[in-house]
């Protein structure tokens, strides 16, 4: 009979967990917590580890790793079940040596089926996995490709430390590795990994660009390596080598005593070794270097010879000011496309700079300017203009002084290039931290919901597998389990929100999200408010969660409906645009592309000016006390972010307002 061991804290999923695999057969062994799941694991070596993440003292991930720190323990598949889904669990669970990860609540069927693959697995022995070693990205990748189209299984690692580490967690079924690397080399990493026990067996494959004699080779394979083979070498040949390699007969073999302890001669030859091949790399280094300096020169050439194209092509503009002997600035053709004025309408005054700073900003830009013809500090600083068309752009604005020499006067240089589009991305960014907290809260009371949700369809789906109960009971199961998957729903939302579990994406059709919705929502917003659609029919799908779109849109018409007590018109249409790079980067959508947009206007109050920035932050409302929790905005702005998606708002105080969501195509 297979054993499987089961660490979880939590009582009643221990139970419903424990009842389901006994009724299926197996031997069940508990633990409530880490040190006494690893004593039992110890004792009783089951087939298989199923183990709780969120654990009291010592999580899941520090007993997954001290399993796989016990020899006898590293071939046992150990599954981590949670409830807690939070993006990136799955890859951090595996890199602390789990086999696989389930999530809560579980369904008895597929869970029993989930636990069968994994013996199965287990039974059919470990797979042919080889750990690359290397410090070069590209030479890893190079291997990593080739082994994998050969059929292998292929783990990285760019120094010694990291792979023994690795090995030791997970043990490959050959290593091949590079010699000069940062931290552990690969010397060393050979004669660390003959001397564990563990690892001894297993072939080590030198492959190494930075030879210069046979002493390298014979050193290297006096280490305990099985080859020591040079780059470049044909792939068909390397392949064959690493087959043969991986085949050797000595892991069967009794384990050769571990390397003695170096003693001078051994020490001088490894120095020796090492600064040949430092010596070789530093030749290549200095013939990099030669070849840099010649590239340098040429391209100082070209800049010099292209400054006020390159000054167009990268958007940063220059200027110079001097107050001898009379007041003077003058403007780059850059700078007065930044300023938005024609190089011919730029009359060189001070004065018709300071015109164009924003009143706000204006004491500010003449105090720094104060402080660099001072020579006190360096001009850095970022403010406003209002163009001459009345459009209001951000510019980042740097300079120095530069001192009387020569007979000439003192003046200052400086740099300017507009930054609008990078403080609107500050801002975007500024909102997404200020969801994580709400992001935090949600996460946790998923968690705790899909524990007891555990509880109860767990509980519900093996009651109604007893026929002999009364029809009114088995009316109520279905109604228990009927009421489990609609708060199963309502979690996914809610751990949407809080961008801890991606939403269940499928091709999806905008036009009917919105079209199903309408009759429901003209008996939510009155019969003072007149509701109408209008769909554009070539719109394209989306990769979306219907249910959560559904949510975006019934906030965002609550909202109109609450801006219009006395009534109004209420418009909700869908569109195509193609927007190009710059288009995204303006609205701030992830990218260039087409998209489908929904977008939900209304003739209400509408939004004050200073109330903008901040609508989409958690709790903040400007609704009377008991009439708004400040969380709708936020749920949709967390909604349409977790679809790769924007959402941008337009608003007049007593004219309406106009919500868009740009959804990328699928």
């Amino acid at each position: 009979m297979k054993t499987i061991l089961i660490i979880e804290d939590s009582e009643q999923n221990l139970y419903l967990t424990r009842f389901i695999l006994e009724q299926s057969g197996y031997r069940v062994l508990a633990a409530q917590d880490g040190p006494s799941g690893i004593e039992s694991a110890l004792k009783h070596r089951p087939t298989l580890i199923l183990l709780d993440i969120q654990l009291p003292g010592m999580d899941g991930y520090q007993v997954a790793t001290r399993l796989r720190g016990h020899a006898e323990l590293r071939r046992t598949p150990i599954v981590a079940v949670t409830s807690y889904a939070m993006t990136g669990d799955r890859e951090r669970v595996m890199e602390a040596g789990c086999t696989g990860y389930l999530e809560k609540p579980i369904n008895p069927a597929t869970f029993v089926r989930d636990v069968e693959r994994y013996l199965a697995e287990a039974e059919a022995g470990p797979s042919r996995r080889v750990l690359v070693v290397d410090d070069v990205e590209p030479n890893r990748e190079y291997l990593k490709t080739l082994l994998e189209a050969d059929g292998w299984t292929v783990a990285c690692a760019d120094n010694g430390a990291d792979a023994l580490h690795d090995a030791r967690q997970n043990p490959p079924v050959m290593v091949v590795s590079d010699i000069l690397m940062p931290g552990m080399d690969g010397f060393s990493l050979c004669r660390e990994w003959r001397r564990d026990p563990n690892l001894a067996l297993i072939p080590f494959v030198f492959y190494t660009a930075t030879y210069t004699d046979e002493r390298d080779q014979a050193f290297g394979l006096s280490l305990g390596a099985d080859a020591f083979l040079l780059k470049p070498m044909e792939p068909a040949a390397l392949l064959q080598h690493l087959r043969a390699y991986a085949s050797d007969a000595r892991r069967d073999a009794v384990p050769s005593p571990a390397p003695p302890t170096e003693d001078a001669a051994s020490l001088r030859e490894y120095n020796a070794v090492l600064v040949r091949k430092l010596e070789d790399k530093m030749l290549q280094v200095e013939s990099l270097n030669r070849e840099l300096e010649s590239r340098v020169r040429q391209r100082t050439l070209e800049l010099e010879n292209a400054n006020s194209k390159l000054q167009a092509f990268g958007q940063v503009g220059t200027w110079t000011s001097r107050l001898e002997p009379t007041p003077q600035l003058h403007w780059s053709d850059e700078t007065c496309r930044i300023f938005g004025i024609a190089p011919q309408d730029f009359d060189g005054h001070i004065e018709t700079f300071f015109s164009l700073v924003h009143p706000d900003d204006l004491d500010g830009v003449r105090a720094a300017g104060r402080e660099v013809w001072s020579g006190r500090r360096r001009l850095n600083i970022q403010h406003r203009i209002l163009r001459p068309d009345a459009s209001l752009q951000w510019v980042h604005q740097e300079a120095e002084l530069v001192p009387a020499a020569d007979g000439k006067p003192p003046q200052v240089v400086g740099v300017v290039r507009e930054i609008t589009e990078t403080r609107l991305l500050e801002e975007q960014l500024r909102q997404s931290q200020k969801m994580e907290a709400i992001g935090r809260l949600a996460g946790g009371v998923a968690h705790d919901f899909n524990n007891v949700l555990t509880i109860i369809t767990g509980h519900a789906s093996f009651a109604a597998t007893f026929t002999d109960l009364p029809p009114k009971v088995l009316d109520s199961l279905r109604h228990i389990e009927s009421a489990a998957e609609m708060a199963s729903t309502l979690t996914r939302q809610l751990l949407a929100f809080s961008r801890r579990q991606a939403p269940q994406l499928v091709a999806t059709d905008l036009n009917r999200v919105v079209h199903d919705m309408t009759r429901m929502l003209t008996s939510i917003v009155g019969k003072e408010i007149h509701l109408y659609e209008t769909l554009v029919p070539t719109l394209p799908p989306v990769l979306a969660d219907p249910s959560m779109l559904e949510q975006v849109v019934m906030n965002l018409v609550v909202n109109a409906r609450d801006a219009m007590p006395e009534g109004g018109q209420l418009h909700l249409a869908t569109s195509v645009v193609h927007l190009d790079v710059a288009a995204a980067t303006r609205l701030g959508c992830p990218g260039p592309g087409t998209y489908a947009c929904v977008s939900v206007a209304d003739t209400g109050c509408g939004i004050e000016p200073r109330n903008l920035p901040r609508i989409f932050e958690p709790f903040f409302t400007t609704k009377s006390e008991g009439l708004g929790t400040g969380l709708g905005l936020a749920v949709v702005y967390g909604i349409v972010e977790q679809h790769r998606g924007h959402i941008t708002v337009q608003s007049r105080v007593s004219s309406g307002t106009t919500f868009t969501v740009y959804l990328p195509a699928s």
